[in-house]
């Protein structure tokens, strides 16, 4: 089975819902494919994440064949549904093929196996005209990238045999749908009983002047003859009002019936002293039971299955070898519908470089003028989102990166507040604390080998007023994760970025964790969160955490905090986390970054920062 999407030919997860609730990524995926359906595949892979730079490079490579070739995507899904179509034909008559018979030797189950045969047969045809097509489509296509060509391969393998195998089929459905002879060779046990057989030959018979069936049985013996039925008995002539006198040969008595029907007539005549007419006497012989019925049934029936079985076989290897394409198709189909949409708003798009996690390379994420694809989506054009820059601190020398990180240049217009409503989810209650929970937050982790170090992995704290364009700034670095690590460009000038083991988020207790009958307040639900993520997150990941931890004082709110990341942080797990929390900033004494909203919706450097 070949995979277009996953390196191990692996089947994905469904999409992790978390995610793609807190990011919001369904509503971003909606404004380059509102068919839900059809985001299934593209959140799946999203939130799937690979930590596999070959898997990577694996879709950035097939992607590149489409975009440069869409009408090659076109046809392949065209071909690939003719495919499912097939196969989910083969199945639903097979599957009543099998209701009907209930493995019983009777003529109508072997009646019922013969046309199932007739009708697989000519769909292993119809399957075999696909996958030439197929191949014939990528040879001429001239793909580049590895796996579309594994796949070329694949399809010329499946047609190597495909003439011979088109023949038996098609002589398969002519001997069964017109008649013709087959030579069976029957095996007989010791006991005298039909044990086993073997097909030898067949053809079609070809109705002359001189037969009157277009069966002909010759020697040696034929399966038709076998299959045969019994003739009827041909009526004798009767009298006038075709009445029969029947005669059961096995008992010898005999059945009188006059010219009225009526049974027992003659001796009433005699008594009422009639004569009546001489009885025109016609005979029809019984028939016995057929001895050798269930044979020919059982006979048909097992040659027919045994048949069918082949020749599912070989379906289930045929389609089943390109099943899983259909919804691959998909996500690549999604892929080139968010390049369109850049194109159309002049959305820059930048595939990132990798960073390899043992490597020197301090900063897991560098982002130069990074897009929010959820506001660029719903904007008229790129120019009217604000982007910004995103680099992580060094652990050791953060004090040495006073460089702003937001695009300080770029003017604040009218248009930005309208943009900042649209991500702020002003209608959601504030919390306790007067916090919003409308903000979201993106916590970034990457280790590599000293993560361990006391210093930890570097990490980023956002404060700032509310609706000030915290949430588009860190779901925007969320969302330029997941797309980096499916192989996707990002929405960004230039990038360079590390490949995460996982992406996490941890969002203040809103309205969707409380439930009816929840005993557990809001600050004991986020500390429930918090410890299921300490006992299961893996270095080297990306964590997103939003307001946490509002409900309580400040000073108790930042001292608890910054103990867990800490503990995130010694192992090997980058963070970026949305916080009302100023007192948690002095608590890190310059080993993490901290930037603050400014006007226009930028986020920059805080001034506190030590220098």
């Amino acid at each position: 089975m070949i995979s277009i999407i996953c390196l191990d030919n692996r089947e994905l997860a469904p999409p992790d819902t978390t995610l793609d609730d807190d990011l919001r990524l369904g509503e971003t995926v909606t404004g380059f494919c509102p068919n839900t359906e059809r985001q299934r595949v593209f959140l799946s892979v999203l939130t799937n994440l690979s930590d596999s730079r070959a898997e990577l490079e694996l879709r950035r490579g097939v992607l590149a064949d489409f975009v440069s070739n869409p009408s090659l995507l076109s046809e392949l899904r065209r071909e690939l549904d003719e495919l499912s179509r097939l196969h989910g034909e083969v199945n639903r008559d097979r599957a009543r093929s099998a209701s009907l018979s209930r493995g019983t030797y009777s003529e109508a189950s072997s009646e019922n196996q013969k046309h199932a045969l007739i009708f697989l047969a000519v769909s292993v045809e119809k399957s075999l005209e696909v996958v030439v097509r197929i191949a014939e489509l990528l040879r001429r296509s001239h793909p580049t990238s590895p796996r579309l060509c594994e796949l070329m391969r694949h399809a010329e393998s499946c047609t190597k045999y495909a003439s011979e195998l088109a023949d038996i089929c098609s002589r398969i459905t002519s001997l069964l749908s017109n008649g013709g002879n087959m030579l069976v060779r029957l095996k007989i046990n010791d006991g005298g009983r039909v044990c086993g057989f073997e097909f030898a030959s067949g053809r079609v018979s070809v109705p002359t002047e001189n037969t009157k069936s277009p069966l002909t049985i010759k020697s040696p013996l034929s399966i038709m003859k076998l299959f045969a039925k019994p003739s009827k008995p041909e009526k004798t002539a009767g009298d006038s009002t075709g009445n029969i006198t029947s005669r059961a040969e096995n008992t010898g008595n005999v059945n009188r019936a006059d010219n009225t029907g009526n049974v027992g007539a003659k001796s009433n005549n005699r008594r009422a002293g009639q004569i009546s007419a001489p009885e025109t006497r016609t005979e029809r012989r019984v028939q016995l039971p057929d001895p050798g019925s269930r044979l020919r049934n059982r006979l048909s029936y097992e040659a027919y299955v045994t048949l069918s079985n082949i020749l599912s076989g070989f379906v289930r290897e045929l389609i089943e070898g390109f099943s899983r394409l259909s919804d691959e198709l998909t996500f690549y189909e999604l892929a080139l519908d968010y390049i369109n949409m850049a194109k159309e708003k002049e959305l820059p798009l930048c595939y990132p470089e990798i960073i390899e996690p043992e490597s020197d390379q301090r900063e897991p994420i560098e982002i130069s003028r990074l897009y929010d694809l959820l506001l660029a989506g719903r904007a008229l054009a790129a120019k009217d989102v604000v982007p910004n820059d995103i680099c992580f601190p060094t652990g050791d020398s953060v004090a040495n990166r006073a460089d702003n990180v937001s695009d300080a240049s770029r003017p604040d217009n009218d248009s930005g507040a309208s943009r900042a409503d649209n991500d702020s989810d002003a209608s959601r209650p504030d919390n306790d604390s007067g916090a919003s929970q409308a903000d979201n937050v993106s916590v970034t982790g990457s280790a590599d080998d000293n993560s361990s170090k006391a210093a930890g992995v570097p990490g980023i704290l956002i404060t700032g007023e509310n609706n000030s364009g915290k949430t588009v700034y860190l779901r925007s670095v969320g969302m330029a994760q997941l797309l980096f690590q499916a192989g996707l460009p990002v929405p960004c000038e230039s990038a360079r970025m590390r490949i995460f083991s996982a992406v996490y988020t941890c969002y203040a207790a809103a309205e969707k964790e409380f439930v009816s009958g929840n005993d557990a307040g809001r600050f004991e639900q986020e500390v429930r969160v918090l410890s299921r993520l300490a006992e299961s997150i893996q270095p080297n990941s990306l964590l997103l955490l939003n307001e946490v931890f509002q409900t309580t004082s400040y000073s108790e709110g930042a001292e608890g905090l910054y103990h867990i990341l800490n503990y995130f942080m010694r192992h090997g797990v980058n963070f970026i986390a949305v916080t009302h929390l100023k007192e948690l900033v002095p608590l890190y004494g310059g080993r993490i970054r901290h930037l603050v909203t400014a006007p226009g919706y930028r986020i920059e450097v805080a001034t506190d920062t030590p220098s």
